[in-house]
């Protein structure tokens, strides 16, 4: 009997306004981290360096396209503000992401329970996340 298992499929989406001539590396490194503590594989980065939330992100669009056609399970992110400083666009995002498939895992999430940062003493939803 052959079993068709997929593996987990794993990305990560990253935004920086203005642009980081540096990359964002501790964040690349937070997501990593965040992959191997929850033991998946290390993501697929999309990353919009320079992009304003409010221009077009030709990166999340290409991930918003590739989790439709079903290509990844979960996506991890440094916390909503990457989709938008709007806390109702970041979670729009999020919920088409779900409806696609994907099960979003944010590392400013607290204790790692994935359930997001009310409650867990972290800043509010809109404040980026200094690392």
């Amino acid at each position: 009997m052959q079993h068709n298992i997929r593996p987990t499929s794993v990305a990560a989406y990253l935004r920086c306004y203005p642009h980081d001539v540096w990359k964002m590396p501790s964040h690349h490194w937070l997501l990593n981290d965040l992959a191997d503590r929850r033991g998946l594989p290390h993501p697929a980065v999309f990353f919009d360096n320079g992009a304003s939330s409010l221009s077009p992100r030709r990166c999340l669009q290409a991930l918003l396209e590739q989790a439709r056609a079903g290509h990844y399970d979960v996506v991890l992110i440094p916390g909503p503000w990457v989709f938008s400083l709007e806390d109702a666009e970041a979670d729009r995002i999020i919920a088409v992401l779900g409806t696609y498939g994907c099960r979003v895992i944010e590392a400013t999430a607290g204790a790692d329970d994935g359930q997001g940062a009310e409650g867990s003493g972290q800043p509010p939803r809109s404040h980026c996340l200094l690392v």
